[in-house]
């Protein structure tokens, strides 16, 4: 087996459960890495059966498990939880539970769920349209809050249908990741566009102090917000954190491109933005404004420098220099 893809999807609908460990066990130093189980009705069998399938993967080298689609919100919480606890010392790191209905679920058994988690090993989590909009405030504030300490750093939240929530409601949400250890959070999909713009302030502005550096919020409609709300809006996320805009048709902002890369310059973040004409246009402009600004600076350093009063500029290290106040100012990027 050693010739296998890297990703690997295997259909189990119509095997025993001892014929999928048997088949799973194959897969030792095979080179399979990511391992797709998405869509197989898991939640037919019991949580020891699936328990028993999951650790068939323990040292087998696969560290990306798709566990979607499986109707998991039919199963018992107490089920789920001896699954999930099976992942323990397997290798795995990266979990996909998307598209498993989990809003069907109370706010105390995702909690329940979720704990099975910690200690595990996963450090990249999706819970990815699972319907977790439809929770109370409190319910998601606590669902989580579990994720503290559980050693998971990337968070999925894409599809979750939480611009239908206030924006009080999502600051709470979001305070529950302060010092959780996520560094990584994806809120794309969940229409924050059609949210109004105060609401969307009082939500931003709960990032600060989280630990998040890197925050997804591509297709969600931002275009529907000006360009100049939309600079107040990350200008108010403290720090340098790469934010992805992608795929929100900004070019309905009612600006230029030109004058919404001079709003995003203004601000101190990373953008990583679509491969739309609008984009583009805003990332030449915005790369242009960066070498002008650059160049102002290393122009006013050195006369400084003529004079004596500079502490910073210095020829033999001016690149070093440049290089790191390049660092510190806004950026951009296209995927």
């Amino acid at each position: 087996m050693g010739n296998l893809a890297m990703k690997l999807e295997l259909n189990f609908l119509q095997k025993q459960t001892k014929e999928i460990i048997a088949e799973l066990q194959k897969l030792k130093d095979s080179g399979v890495t990511h391992l797709d189980l998405s869509g197989n009705e898991f939640d037919k069998r019991t949580g020891i059966e699936l328990a028993a399938i999951l650790s068939a993967l323990k040292n087998s080298g696969v560290t990306h498990l798709d566990l979607s689609l499986n109707n998991f919100d039919k199963m018992p919480a107490t089920d789920l939880v001896v699954m999930l606890s099976a992942l323990k010392g397997s290798g795995i790191t990266h979990l996909d539970l998307s598209g498993n209905d989990f809003g069907e679920k109370s706010g105390a058994e995702l909690v329940e769920i979720l704990n099975a988690i910690k200690g595990s090993g996963i450090t990249s989590l999706s819970l990815a349209e699972n319907d977790l909009g439809t929770k109370t405030e409190s319910e998601l504030f606590d669902i989580l809050s579990t994720l503290k300490d559980s050693g998971v750093t990337h968070l999925d939240l894409y599809g979750n249908k939480l611009g239908e929530r206030k924006g009080p409601e999502l600051s709470t949400m979001l305070g529950a990741l302060k010092d959780s250890g996520i560094t990584h959070l994806d809120l794309s999909w969940n229409n924050f566009g059609k949210m109004a713009k105060t609401d969307l302030f009082v939500m931003l502005k709960a990032v600060n102090h989280t630990g998040i550096t890197h925050l997804n919020l591509s297709d969600n409609f931002l275009g529907t917000k000006s360009g100049k709300e939309l600079s107040e809006l990350f200008r108010q996320i403290e720090g340098k954190l790469t934010i992805t805009i992608a795929k929100n048709k900004l070019e309905k902002c009612g600006c230029s491109a030109k004058e919404f890369a001079r709003l995003l310059f203004d601000t101190s973040h990373h953008y990583v933005l679509g491969s739309s004409e609008y984009d583009k246009a805003v990332s030449e402009e915005f790369h242009r404004l960066k070498k002008q600004h650059l160049v102002a600076l290393l122009f006013t350093g050195k006369k400084l420098a003529e004079k004596k009063e500079s502490f910073f500029y210095y020829e033999g290290g001016r690149r070093d220099v440049m290089s790191l106040i390049s660092a510190k100012m806004p950026s951009i990027q296209i995927i």
